[in-house]
């Protein structure tokens, strides 16, 4: 009973908020680690940390979680611009590099602007 006494004590006197003592509670979405030296805590797969709490991430349209789930690409064919996923556009005579997020002119094309050209000197 002593110990709910000295939990309540200190969050009467706002003491949680002190960083020594924020790390050792688990925040909602949060799930403890175990490191070498000591554990951690890290967010849950689609949260990421914001201070002390674990807010969930706002996933785009044609976007997946990558990582250990707190970051985020764009899916093939699409390239991230600010917080959103933008369809590649790709001319005639082109086609999606091979990672997928921008466009490459096919052999015997050289690219100029946002077109593909047939080469000058026949290769």
């Amino acid at each position: 009973m002593r110990i709910l006494e000295v939990l309540a004590a200190l969050i009467a006197l706002n003491l949680l908020s002190h960083p020594l003592l924020a790390q050792s509670i688990t925040p909602e979405n949060s799930s403890s680690i175990l490191l070498i030296g000591g554990s951690s805590v890290a967010c849950n797969p689609g949260y990421q940390r914001i201070g002390n709490s674990c807010e969930k991430i706002d996933l785009p349209d044609n976007a997946v979680y990558f990582g250990l789930g707190n970051q985020w690409r764009c899916t093939r064919g699409y390239r991230k611009s600010d917080n959103k996923c933008l369809k590649i556009l790709v001319p005639l005579n082109g086609k999606l590099n091979i990672v997928g997020n921008d466009w490459v002119c096919n052999e015997g094309f050289t690219a100029s602007g946002f077109s593909c050209f047939p080469n000058q000197n026949g290769n």
